[in-house]
């Protein structure tokens, strides 16, 4: 709520669409977003402002595969991005020794994992680099094939792709802690915003 709070405190309109499943949310968000798209693409290329960026977010898997495969089927014209969870792509929480103790939830486990990354810096971590050794064109290759299929996966299984393709280009064999695939999303992410594609932004 605060965040609407801050998007109408800025002037900025909300729409809100509440409908059965299956009739056309997505749809028709995703057509709204196209066309002010299109209107931006025009100031953008008067006066010279940054690529727009739609940002979809969704609490489970089946929200945000159904905006990539709508943009796609729809031929909205977005490059589709999945932004993987940092607590399921960061190598220092995967790396994590200890076992959970045996009176905590999923819901504890996961929130323990959540304050352990808010510690972690990814300036400061030596991975955060790896990207920048890969042919740009490539790293967004990469990045869009594994949104479009693992669509429908879990963050770790797209987390799991993302790292075996990079290590393939990198050249790198061993274990998969040798990629951050954090870092490889957001460095593609803003490489295709620069260049002036406008992007579908997709995470949790």
């Amino acid at each position: 709520d605060f965040v609407v709070d801050e998007v109408l405190a800025e002037g900025a309109p909300v729409i809100a669409l509440s409908a059965p499943t299956g009739s056309g949310k997505t749809k028709a968000a995703l057509e709204a977003s196209k066309e002010i798209l299109e209107a931006l693409q025009k100031i953008t290329a008067v006066n010279g402002e940054q690529t727009p960026i739609v940002v979809a977010v969704g609490k489970t898997k089946t929200q945000q595969e159904a905006f990539i495969r709508d943009n796609k089927e729809f031929g909205i014209g977005l490059e589709a991005v999945r932004l993987p969870n940092k607590v399921s792509s960061c190598i220092h929480i995967r790396s994590e020794k200890g076992e959970r103790p045996p009176d905590w939830d999923d819901e504890e486990w996961d929130e323990y994992l959540r304050m352990k990354s808010s510690n972690i810096k990814c300036s400061e971590c030596p991975l955060n680099f790896t990207p920048l050794k890969v042919d740009p064109d490539k790293l967004r290759q990469i990045v869009l094939q594994a949104t479009y299929d693992m669509r429908g996966g879990s963050d770790e299984q797209y987390v799991e792709k993302i790292e075996r393709e990079v290590r393939k280009e990198l050249g790198v064999i061993g274990e998969r802690e040798s990629v951050c695939a954090y870092s490889v999303v957001k460095t593609a992410a803003k490489q295709m915003v620069a260049d002036g594609m406008p992007i579908l932004l997709v995470g949790t």
